[in-house]
């Protein structure tokens, strides 16, 4: 065959145009009036597609492909064959339209496919990049379909159904983005408890499930988003997946699989190995309660599998939970942020909810390698409640630093969470306090680059924080030069602080002996 390129509009209006043993590429307009077969070529369309007046076919038992890299309005009358590939390949987001039955779907853009039908998929959908949202159509996966390279970034959001016809274990590839705005593939496993035909559509929910706190049974102490408690992925709010079943009325056991504790938030007690207290739990429309299940494993690689099958789909929402509220540290960490303000470092971190929180750690690092204690802040113990904290290093160095926030529990358990960068350039260029210490006469240099305002004091004090002396001074850009007699006031240390400057100047500790 040969290769047909077209850099305008091509029409089929009422012919065919066979792409057998040829390649073509339209970077124009597809326009199908009448029929597009595709043999064993591959016609890839860069512009708009537009087959609602005509028809797409693929010749029985020849591979194939159609490449739709633009718009694609419809695929009209669409025949699929046992060997055909359709790929979408947009370079920004692409609508995935109607409810054609496709034999291989790729999808493979750079942003996402959006349904705006709702199609099946009898061959593999491979996921090359990108994900695909549902909104509240549903991708089928046929009975002799399969899912192929799923992962982080790549994976459905929304709906996703499997027509199960035997008792094979399947994965839905499911996911959501979080809070933090991680695209993460968090998917769980169905395996039929008896042939015969049932479909089963599963969704998973980067959210707190509802009624959360209601857990009376004794074998339940909390859920994902009850207390919020480390079971959730990264931004600790809560997760659940949403499962159903069809006529069929299948049982299945669930399941799920991690090697990273980051998948499920299985990052427990980091001074305990013991997972046993882990289990599925399913929601009665009222209250959750535990589904007896089996984990194995560690927080860090692991599976969990119900005993037996699970029949009561109709209530539909199932997460994970634990039988010992002490597996799970406690602080469900929101943000962490901070911000250099006056020279000063001003750190601000969320948490939606705590249990046994004693105190919170904060340490700064100039090189992510060697870190210093700075701050300590004092735990809210058990709540719901969402509190904002905040902190002020008063002394950051110049430049970057990084700071990293620890939280320990009652029991000591400790666990440390992302550091964040902070620049805090001075605009002091020195400063110089002698001699230190003094018997009488204390000079001062200050080299700044800006002047500082009016109404600017310098202010000594003790270490109760009672003002000993205030004068008034003017603090020029460039070199500052002052001289106090201190002969007067009692031996012992005090602090030189500022007062109206228009930037922070550090605190300044003398001794008056």
């Amino acid at each position: 065959g040969s290769n047909l390129d077209i850099d305008g509009e091509l029409e089929v209006t009422t012919g065919t145009l066979a792409m057998a043993g040829q390649n073509a590429n339209v970077a124009g307009i597809t326009d199908i009036d009448g029929i597009l077969t595709l043999g064993t070529g591959t016609f890839t369309a860069d512009g708009e597609f537009d087959a609602s007046a005509g028809a797409v076919t693929f010749t029985a038992l020849e591979a194939g492909t159609l490449i739709l890299k633009g718009t694609v309005t419809s695929l009209g009358n669409f025949t699929s064959n046992s060997a055909g590939t359709v790929t979408y390949n947009g370079g920004s987001s692409q609508n995935l339209p109607g409810t054609p039955t496709y034999n291989n779907l790729t999808i493979n853009n750079t942003s996402n496919v959006i349904l705006t039908g709702s199609p099946q998929v009898d061959g593999t959908l491979d996921f090359t990049n990108g994900i695909i949202t549902t909104n509240t159509e549903t991708l089928t996966i046929g009975s002799s379909g399969s899912v192929a390279n799923v992962a982080d970034e790549k994976y459905i959001d929304g709906f996703c159904a499997k027509i199960c016809a035997n008792t094979d274990p399947f994965t839905f590839p499911v996911g959501d983005e979080d809070g933090s705005a991680n695209k993460k593939y968090i998917p769980i496993t169905l395996t039929p408890s008896v042939g015969g035909t049932t479909t089963f559509t599963a969704r998973y929910i980067s959210a707190t499930p509802v009624n959360h706190l209601n857990v009376p049974g004794a074998d339940l102490n909390h859920i994902s988003g009850g207390y919020d408690d480390g079971v959730s992925p990264n931004t600790g709010t809560g997760f659940y997946w949403d499962i159903q079943s069809d006529a069929g009325g299948k049982n299945a056991k669930l399941s799920i699989a991690w090697t990273s504790e980051d998948t499920y938030g299985t990052d427990g007690n980091s001074l305990s190995t013991d997972i046993s207290p882990l289990t599925f739990a399913g929601y009665d429309g009222a209250n959750w309660s535990a589904i007896s299940s089996t984990p194995s494993g560690l927080f860090s690689a692991g599976s969990l599998t119900t005993d037996g099958d699970v029949s009561n789909f109709g209530s539909r929402f199932f997460t994970l939970g634990s039988s010992d509220a002490t597996l799970y540290l406690p602080i469900d960490l929101v943000s962490f942020t901070g911000e250099c303000i006056n020279n000063q470092t001003n750190i601000e971190f969320v948490v939606a909810s705590q249990v046994n929180n004693e105190y919170f750690t904060i340490k700064r690092s100039e090189d992510l390698t060697e870190w210093q204690e700075v701050g300590n802040i004092n735990g809210g113990g058990t709540t719901n409640e969402e509190i904002t904290y905040n902190w002020t290093d008063d002394n950051p160095k110049s430049g970057i630093s990084y700071y990293k926030l620890f939280q320990t529990d009652i029991d000591g358990a400790s666990k440390s969470f992302e550091p964040i960068a902070v620049n805090c350039d001075n605009t002091m260029l020195g400063y110089n306090v002698y001699p230190n210490p003094t018997n009488k006469m204390l000079s001062l240099d200050l080299y700044l680059e800006n002047y500082q305002g009016d109404n600017v004091y310098i202010v000594l004090k003790d270490l109760k924080g009672l003002v000993v002396r205030k004068y008034p001074l003017d603090l020029n850009r460039g070199f500052n030069h002052f001289e106090y007699d201190l002969s007067d006031i009692p031996n012992g240390v005090y602090l030189i602080n500022y007062e109206g400057t228009t930037e922070y100047i550090p605190q300044k500790r003398i001794v008056k002996l």
